[in-house]
């Protein structure tokens, strides 16, 4: 029988001829190499498989679905079958730094109380996409209310916490399955991201987030309603349509936009439960970073709304010294 690992990699494949040898050659060139890697096709119908068997390492696994049953269904399979202390999330399509398990792996040994960690990648071209350098876990988990915080292929999750709350992904939340269980996985327990870049990041046609944009936004909407219940607060439809603009980034170039997010930003800030849920500090400051672009926007576009600013709670209650100085120099100058 083999000897129990320190790292399950659970690495789904699909039709992934074009890319699957350089990202199981990037696992197992790994410096940190007490790991096993399972490999789970789902039902693939070009040479995947054939790719995968041409390597002899003896720690990976290979499981074969007989037919396509689709990545979540894939995904909680492997989380099943893993047997490490961690688990580290790796898609076909991308390849790891050669010591992305080292990092990730001393983390979570010196943060016991951390479930999922995330880290930074970067593109082909050798662009960084930063998703959140934070490593303060209350923040994280606040700023879940907007958007996922966590880069789904480069997380490791504590095994223990992950199989304790019986934590899988939901299949009702396809293309946004992540968001989905960051936000139940942040209820019990801390996540975190570390600031280093450990995943080279393929952008191709044939990605969820270009082929199902508007499924995964609907999912994401869901995911942030779920949420809202979740701390008592009672959101109109067109309040969740708002927030789900506002965390896409869709910003409306009117005043009547500011006036409505401003109230939403508020009604929210001041829900009854809100401080149960997440340290006052943290929800005030996500509050107060999404505030913040959304002025600076609307002031670029030479939205009127300098008033609003002035006037508004939020400009003096969310925004430290450092914004909101340089959110008032705007309002001059602009």
């Amino acid at each position: 029988m083999k000897m129990i690992p320190a790292i399950s990699v659970v690495l789904p494949v699909y039709n992934a001829e074009r890319f699957v040898k350089e990202a199981i050659d990037s696992v197992l060139k790994q410096t940190f190499s007490d790991f096993e890697l399972i490999v789970i096709d789902d039902g693939s119908s070009d040479s995947s498989v054939n790719i995968v068997k041409s390597f002899s390492d003896d720690r990976i696994v290979l499981v074969s679905n007989e037919v396509n049953k689709g990545l979540i269904y894939s995904l909680n399979l492997g989380f099943q079958m893993a047997r490490g202390k961690y688990i580290v999330r790796m898609d076909a399509d991308d390849v790891c730094f050669a010591d992305r398990f080292q990092k990730q792996f001393d983390f979570m040994e010196v943060n016991p109380g951390v479930a999922v960690c995330g880290g930074q990648m970067e593109d082909y071209d050798g662009v960084k996409k930063i998703n959140n350098v934070e490593i303060n876990s209350p923040k994280l988990k606040a700023s879940l209310l907007f958007t996922c915080v966590l880069s789904h292929p480069t997380v490791i999750m504590r095994s223990e916490s992950i199989k304790s709350g019986n934590f899988l992904y939901d299949s009702r939340f396809l293309h946004s399955e992540d968001y989905e269980l960051w936000s139940r996985i942040a209820r019990e327990f801390k996540i975190a991201n570390i600031s280093d870049v450990i995943l080279k990041y393929r952008f191709h046609p044939q990605q969820v987030s270009r082929v199902y944009s508007e499924v995964q936004i609907e999912g994401m909407k869901q995911c942030q309603k779920n949420q809202f219940d979740y701390i008592g607060l009672s959101v109109s439809n067109e309040e969740l349509n708002l927030h789900s603009r506002i965390s896409c980034l869709d910003f409306e170039m009117s005043e009547a936009f500011f006036v409505a997010t401003q109230n939403w930003l508020i009604k929210l800030l001041d829900s009854p439960n809100i401080k149960e849920h997440y340290a006052h500090y943290s929800i005030k400051s996500v509050v107060g970073d999404w505030y913040y672009n959304i002025c600076g926007e609307l002031l670029n576009a030479k939205i009127s709304i300098k008033k609003n600013i002035l006037i508004s709670p939020l400009t003096y209650r969310c925004l430290d010294i450092s914004r909101l100085t340089k959110l008032l120099i705007k309002v001059v100058v602009k």
